[in-house]
């Protein structure tokens, strides 16, 4: 209501003793509902039209699938077919074309084996120029998580998750290290460790997840930050290895 409307409410002329004050507080009165529709539009009103926004993306939004955690989900990694297809064909092939046919056990041992050496180097407190990866854990972590549906089965899921698993914790030891290496020498040391491999798995790692293949429970009771981060980040849309 306008401050005319406020007089044309009240037609009746104020007394003379009491006009003029009583003139004021209808002024004020008026004013101050004003400045109050001013500023609550200011405050407020920006809310009116985002609330309907914010509902139809609600709307549209696909929500989380609910995938449920189970010891089945895993099997023994060491008996995954991954291995030698990864290990065996993509990584020694070029030694001998008939690699990717070997034994998926013999692989594992040859795997462990690199990663054993990485900690022995570790905890005899090795200097900072050893600051280095086992060699087959990267191609092995990606090239699991690649192979999509191939996840679905116990003991390739089992590989994935042991390989990105320890994956995490030999980087994060390496990136430790470096990070005391004079800058030169980083530059050096830096060329024998692949510093992109991590970040490429944890990107599979994201794919996976929100395919709705790995579930951060498949990971143990306490698993790395980086891939809890990428848990939390990435829902899946639907359980990728549900039997239509």
């Amino acid at each position: 209501m306008s401050i005319v409307d406020e007089f044309r409410s009240n037609p009746s002329p104020p007394s003379r003793d009491g006009g003029a004050l009583s003139l004021a507080i209808g002024v004020a009165a008026a004013f101050a509902r004003g400045v109050g529709l001013v500023w609550g539009w200011n405050a407020h009103g920006h809310r009116l039209g985002a609330a309907p926004a914010a509902q139809a993306h609600a709307a549209i939004a696909p929500k989380p699938a609910t995938i449920a955690a189970s010891d089945a989900r895993l099997g023994r990694a060491r008996a995954s077919r991954l291995l030698s297809a990864c290990l065996g064909g993509e990584v020694l092939g070029a030694l001998h074309p008939e690699m990717g046919k070997g034994d998926p056990g013999a692989f594992y041992d040859l795997m462990r084996a690199g990663d054993l050496g990485v900690r022995i180097m570790d905890v005899a407190g090795a200097p900072h120029s050893s600051a280095i990866v086992s060699p087959f854990l990267a191609p092995v972590a990606e090239c699991a998580l690649a192979r999509g549906a191939a996840l679905c089965e116990p003991d390739n899921r089992a590989l994935a998750v042991e390989t990105v698993g320890e994956l995490v914790v030999q980087f994060g030891r390496a990136e430790a290290r470096l990070a005391k290496v004079p800058p030169m020498e980083r530059f050096e040391q830096e060329r024998r460790v692949d510093v992109r491999a991590k970040a490429r798995a944890l990107n599979a790692l994201a794919e996976q997840a929100r395919a709705g293949r790995l579930i951060l429970s498949d990971f143990g009771w306490f698993p790395h930050p980086e891939v809890v981060e990428i848990f939390v980040k990435h829902k899946p849309h639907r359980d990728g290895c549900a039997k239509a």
